[in-house]
């Protein structure tokens, strides 16, 4: 282990589900007591909080800021988004031509779409995204990233590849060390987001990625060294195996307002939640827990940035078969400025570890549920009987390349109609193992050699890399 008591390592964390990786999975407790100065950058409105949760008297919280793009690096960031040949690229370009209904959108995408889908054309070819690349090392460097570089002087830059278009913090601060010959070292975050959000703008001098298959996809779409990529896992899947976080199932219960006498099937709800008819659905669960003397409950989490309304709430208040998560009144405990609080940690654990079936939609939560054994039923249905533009339907989200490679496990029942959906509860109810060898090997490829150690990956490799 190489002596780094007088070195200096930098860390973005830019959003709740970073900040889940970093902050508290114990990467950030590792890491401080390796180094003599970790610097964090964080968005300026969650640098309190975070000064008061990780008071490590070497950590030194930072705001991120970067200084307003030019129209040409806004139309080039706009471009390197969707210079990524899926077909999930492809369906976000084409969703800005019509909306849900089929109604054709009059905006500005009218005059950018021939070049953006061009673009999405060209993508296919290494050529292309080179000549991007080449593009994106002519924009000076960001005058707040080159001032924290020359303020705390680092050793080492880590941080997550974003997608360009929403926040470049994290690229500028990587092109800003390497121009100064400072390593560098990217993350892939999750298993979806080099399909769906993250061009590679520059190469850092390595890479860190969750699984083998993301190893893959970055050197066939992200044009990476292999030999430069680490396969370290997720630190958010390592919360699974913590048995301290664990409750007892009375105790559980009781803490979410749920019966332990009952079994309980985990509704959790995607980021286009807008998609399906929530209450319908909540209605036909419902009816069939009533039908069957109420041996079931449904506990309904949201997806953090998107809360469920208080309207549906106060519509199944009287019914004590379905149970909604209640947040804490805080602004960070939804919405954009989310956080993923010890609380949240716990809750989640629980809620996986307790649970006897998880309905979901095409999500990462699959995964999650097949880390923990749990039998899956995705909804692959709106239940509203609109007639829906194509583009817009549930049903689209099976023909990503990131779902296919989900759906490929033939770990999960997928539901086309209300019938499917009860029908395979029934049966994951009667028989948790109908899947399980199946699960067994989606979580096996998730999570890697080593399970439960994934922050301890990623900091031993950051360390190897500074001998």
């Amino acid at each position: 282990m190489p002596d780094n008591s007088k070195k200096t390592i930098m860390i973005v964390v830019e959003e709740g589900f970073t900040a889940r990786s970093l902050l508290y999975s114990g990467f950030l407790e590792r890491i401080c007591r390796e180094f003599s100065k970790v610097v964090v950058f964080a968005p300026e409105e969650k640098i309190s909080l975070y000064g008061k949760k990780f008071s490590f008297p070497n950590v030194i919280f930072e705001p991120i800021k970067t200084r307003k793009n030019t129209r040409a690096e806004k139309a080039l960031y706009k471009i390197m988004k969707f210079s990524i040949h899926t077909r999930i690229n492809q369906v976000k370009l084409l969703r800005t031509l019509r909306d849900e209904n089929g109604r054709i959108i009059v905006s500005k995408w009218w005059a950018f779409f021939p070049f953006l889908y061009l673009s999405w054309v060209l993508s296919k070819k290494r050529r292309w995204r080179s000549f991007l690349r080449k593009l994106y090392k002519k924009i000076p460097d960001d005058p707040y990233c080159a001032k924290y570089i020359h303020r705390h002087n680092p050793d080492v830059v880590y941080a997550n590849y974003s997608d360009v278009a929403v926040n470049d913090f994290n690229l500028k601060l990587f092109k800003a060390a390497k121009n100064r010959n400072i390593m560098t070292i990217g993350n892939i975050f999750s298993w979806d987001n080099l399909y769906s959000k993250v061009f590679i703008t520059l190469h850092t001098d390595f890479l860190t990625v969750p699984t083998e298959m993301v190893k893959q996809e970055a050197v066939l779409l992200g044009d990476f060294d292999d030999k430069k990529i680490r396969v370290t896992g997720s630190p958010h899947f390592d919360y699974y195996f913590s048995n301290e976080l664990k409750m007892k199932r009375e105790d559980f219960f009781r803490s979410i307002g749920g019966d332990p006498k009952r079994k309980l099937i985990l509704f959790t709800l995607g980021n286009r939640i807008s998609e399906i008819d929530l209450p319908k659905f909540l209605s036909v669960l419902n009816q069939w827990i009533e039908k069957n003397e109420k041996t079931c409950q449904v506990y309904v989490r949201p997806y953090p940035k998107r809360p469920v309304s208080e309207d549906l709430k106060r519509e199944f208040e009287v019914s004590d078969n379905i149970i909604f998560e209640n947040k804490d009144e805080d602004i960070f405990a939804s919405g954009k400025a989310f956080e993923f609080s010890e609380k949240d940690k716990q809750l989640l654990s629980n809620l996986m570890f307790h649970c006897d079936v998880v309905i979901t939609m095409h999500s990462t939560v699959p995964i999650d549920a097949c880390i923990n054994n749990r039998p899956v039923v995705i909804i692959n249905y709106s239940n509203d009987n609109k007639k829906r533009y194509k583009y817009w339907t549930v049903e689209i989200h099976e023909r990503f390349e990131h779902i296919v490679q989900l759906l490929a496990y033939n770990a999960m029942k997928i539901a086309n109609s209300d019938k499917d959906l009860i029908t395979y509860l029934e049966q994951y109810l009667s028989d948790k193992k109908i899947n399980e060898e199946e699960r067994k090997k989606l979580s096996s490829d998730q999570l890697g050699k080593k399970p439960g150690h994934a922050s301890e990956n990623l900091f031993t490799y950051i360390t190897e890399k500074l001998k």
